[in-house]
């Protein structure tokens, strides 16, 4: 049961961040300046800007992680 409850906070916290990351990167643009909407999001840079950072860090990552993998077992090899 442990694994379904934790599974379904999973999905509902996915889709909630879903939904706030595309009002935040498709629906504000078009949104004026003044309204309050605007008060509820960071600026747009941070849209952009922290998913290509993470993306970055999460493919230095996967390549240095395959890096040490092949030079481990070319050692073993030898």
């Amino acid at each position: 049961m442990e694994t379904k409850t934790g599974g379904s906070v999973f999905l509902i916290c996915s889709i909630i961040f879903f939904i706030y990351y595309t009002l935040w990167v498709i629906i504000l643009p078009f949104v004026d300046e003044g309204h309050i909407m605007k008060s509820f999001f960071p600026s747009y840079e941070w849209a952009i800007g922290v998913p290509v950072v993470c993306i970055i860090v999460g493919a230095t990552i996967v390549f240095v992680f395959i890096s040490l993998v092949m030079i481990t077992s070319d050692v073993k090899e030898n």
